[in-house]
């Protein structure tokens, strides 16, 4: 058995072997932060009630990858003659003025298709 098969072996043995590692800013600590802090009304983190998640690569190894929603740039005429523009999120249709990739309703990704 090499130590990729030993590794890779199970999805909990993978994630017990990336725990292992003293990784600053893992992938499974970034999703856990856009999941669950962006929007959180915790004052502080010590009563997480999600803190199972935290620096938890089995959750994030489980999890579905997330699927790219086009969102589209919408332009029309606002006061005083300016133009207004916002992207509109191909999932769940909500706007966004910003520049992000993640809509700020649904958290979808977002793939920029129009610029304009």
């Amino acid at each position: 058995m090499t130590n990729y098969d030993r590794i890779a072996e199970t999805p909990e043995a993978l994630g017990a072997f990336l725990a292992s590692l003293p990784i600053a800013n893992a992938p499974w600590d970034d999703e856990f932060h856009k999941q669950f802090c962006a929007d959180c009304l915790y004052l502080g983190c010590d009563s997480c009630p999600h803190e199972q998640f935290r620096n938890n690569p089995l959750w994030w190894l489980k999890r579905e990858t997330q699927k790219d929603y086009e969102a589209e740039w919408k332009v029309v005429p606002g006061p005083g003659g300016w133009m207004v523009g916002w992207f509109i999120c191909g999932k769940c249709g909500g706007r966004s003025d910003t520049d992000e990739e993640i809509c700020p309703h649904c958290k979808a990704k977002m793939k920029k298709i129009k610029w304009g």
